[in-house]
């Protein structure tokens, strides 16, 4: 252990607010946070609910109050509050003890790997792990002395205020590029299924791929959750020259999520780009391949993405053994607005401009974070 650090109980330094409140309603707050409001990068709250929205017992925080997820802890739900409301019972309210730590400091702490990997093994439950404060109180972590803690938390405030600008810059950015696709389709007289403007909409390959070297890369869903096709992770499979041409992805193909244990992963697409070798497409996607002469792929693409046509998809998906499915079939019957061709490829060229846009800020955004990363391995 560095110089001036010392070892504390976690209930040293922080205390567990189990003000409850039994009618949401009459909590005389107006916000309600729950574990879907909270995100795993930023400490702060920007997105919440009505204490109206819901019932049951939940918790009472106030402004500069912590807030944990205690179930499935590895989701890294942490958040500052800047305001007083309630929260869901499925959180952790934690107030620091001023007098043992820095309050501007623990909140960072608490997003280390040291902290959260540790909260995770304390966890009790299969299916939902969940912290129990008890235990949590109980564990020791080593701590700087206050005044590297005061430097370290503002040195740590600044970095994320600059995340926060950047990730509100790319909010915007989709929220412009949501409402342009929007309003090329608004008034648009003729509309049709999907199944009557694709070629082909087919299941991908169900062999195994492994890490070897040798034999074709397959797409798999972490290559197609990202909005654009993520060619990294790639794994590989030997095929016979026939099972390649079976399940080939070639340019202007798009590849959809078609089963998966989180509902909101289903139905999500991606269009294929120009690639530099041969790819095929895993069980879990299906390939959708567009007619050109009805639409252009990567309009079809945007609006597969756009929040009317995952609510559309989103109805379709049923549950079977703990996974959510959506079918050929379901897919086909999707209707789309057809806007005349030269419509489309403005709203397509619009959207690579910001497509370009946000991936310079996404670089920006991982830039901020590696450094957030090395100030605390200096400190530590």
């Amino acid at each position: 252990m560095r110089d001036g650090w010392t070892r504390v109980a976690f209930g040293d330094v922080a205390r567990n607010i189990t003000d409850r409140v039994d009618n949401p309603a009459k909590a005389g707050v107006d916000r309600y946070v729950g574990l879907e409001h909270l995100g795993s990068e930023s400490l702060t709250i920007s997105r919440w609910g009505l204490p109206t929205d819901v019932a049951a017992t939940k918790l009472l925080f106030r402004r500069g109050d912590i807030i944990l997820g205690r179930r499935r802890v590895y989701q890294r739900k942490l958040a500052v509050a800047d305001f007083d409301g309630i929260c869901s019972a499925h959180a952790l309210v934690l107030r620091a003890r001023s007098e043992a730590v820095d309050p501007d400091f623990l909140p960072y702490f608490m997003q280390t790997d040291s902290f959260m990997d540790r909260a995770l093994q304390i966890s009790v439950g299969s299916l939902s792990p969940t912290i129990n404060w008890t235990a949590l109180a109980r564990e020791e972590f080593s701590l700087p002395p206050l005044a590297t803690q005061r430097r370290l938390a503002g040195a740590l405030s600044a970095l994320d205020r600059a995340v926060d600008a950047v990730v509100g810059a790319m909010t915007r950015g989709h929220i412009a590029g949501e409402s342009r696709l929007k309003a090329s389709i608004t008034g648009s007289r003729r509309s049709l299924r999907l199944g009557d403007a694709t070629i082909a909409v087919e299941y991908g390959c169900s062999l195994p791929a492994s890490d070897t070297p040798q034999g074709t890369p397959i797409l798999r869903i972490p290559n197609v959750l990202r909005g654009e096709l993520d060619l990294g992770g790639l794994k590989r499979l030997e095929l016979s020259p026939d099972e390649v041409a079976k399940y080939a992805a070639h340019e202007g193909d798009i590849l959809m999520v078609r089963t998966n244990g989180n509902p909101d992963y289903v139905g999500r697409c991606v269009l294929v780009p120009r690639l530099d070798e041969q790819m095929v497409f895993a069980s879990y996607l299906i390939r959708i391949a567009i007619d050109q002469s009805v639409l252009e792929p990567a309009f079809v693409a945007l609006l597969l993405n756009s929040r009317a046509t995952r609510a559309q998809i989103r109805c379709s998906v049923r549950s079977s053994a703990g996974n959510y499915n959506i079918n050929s079939k379901e897919i086909r019957d999707i209707q789309l607005p057809v806007p005349d061709r030269q419509l489309q490829l403005s709203v397509v060229a619009d959207a690579r401009l910001s497509s370009q846009g946000i991936a310079g800020l996404t670089r920006r955004l991982d830039d901020l974070k590696e450094l957030r990363l090395e100030l605390w391995r200096a400190s530590v």
